[in-house]
């Protein structure tokens, strides 16, 4: 099954609707808020909708359980790397910690990314 008209479909709509935030990987395991070496090397930038965890479209793609362990949720066209990779999420000049990742990928490809992301 080949899923380009709705990959397509879900970009166009996250960039009408979202803002520019960027993903980091975290390089050490001593914590995302302590941590000061990240691999800036491998930021991604992304534009994402940024959806309040209580209620929402969030609650409706992810289990109750997920949702509980997040503040906000992102929504993220595919890129051309595997964003389950990435440890945070920057939005101007706020750092949110990755907390999970869920793919929507019905076909070959992923259709859509949604990032739980905590303080």
């Amino acid at each position: 099954m080949n899923n380009d008209k709705y990959i397509a479909l879900a970009t166009k709509l996250i960039q009408k609707n979202g803002r520019a935030a960027k993903l980091r990987k975290l390089q050490t395991a001593t914590g995302w808020k302590d941590a000061n070496e990240f691999d800036t090397a491998s930021d991604r930038d992304v534009i994402g909708c940024f959806i309040p965890a209580s209620g929402g479209i969030g609650a409706d793609l992810v289990t109750e359980d997920l949702i509980a362990r997040v503040s906000q949720v992102v929504l993220v066209a595919p890129v051309d790397i595997d964003l389950r990779l990435h440890n945070v999420v920057i939005d101007g000049s706020y750092s949110w910690k990755i907390e999970w990742v869920q793919v929507l990928q019905p076909a070959e490809k992923p259709l859509l990314y949604v990032i739980g992301l905590k303080v």
